[in-house]
């Protein structure tokens, strides 16, 4: 069932990321998402716990626009994810896999500034100084 503004609870802490009876059925008949409402508050810790196959990865990667939902919108701070730039989105917003995301010719250092370095973003000071 979709997730009426109406039926929201107020509350101190802003929903952030918002499922909205969301499925995910691929051109081969197999749904790996079916009806999936969820909402996220911000500044909190979120589990998707799962047997595999069971649509965790896929519910995070609709998200970032990787996967776009068969049916249901994603909102990301109240937007719908659907009409945002993937790049300008992707950029935007950060999550941790169960799998390493890093780039394993790198340093920790050079992974994390990735995205500000993509920015723009210039260091303020040496990547070696302690």
């Amino acid at each position: 069932m979709p997730i009426r503004d109406a039926d929201r609870p107020q509350c101190r802490r802003c929903t952030v990321i918002i499922f909205d009876n969301v499925d995910k059925t691929y051109p081969d008949g197999t749904t790996a998402v079916d009806g999936v409402s969820l909402e996220v508050a911000e500044h909190s810790t979120t589990v998707l716990l799962g047997t595999s196959g069971s649509g965790k990865t896929t519910l995070m990667r609709m998200v970032n626009r990787m996967v776009s939902p068969s049916f249901g919108r994603v909102l990301v701070a109240g937007r719908d994810v659907a009409e945002e730039n993937p790049v300008t989105l992707r950029r935007s917003i950060g999550y941790v896999l169960q799998d390493g995301g890093l780039f394993p010719h790198r340093r920790v250092v050079d992974n994390i500034a990735t995205v500000p370095v993509l920015d723009g973003v210039l260091r303020t000071r040496p990547v070696n100084a302690p």
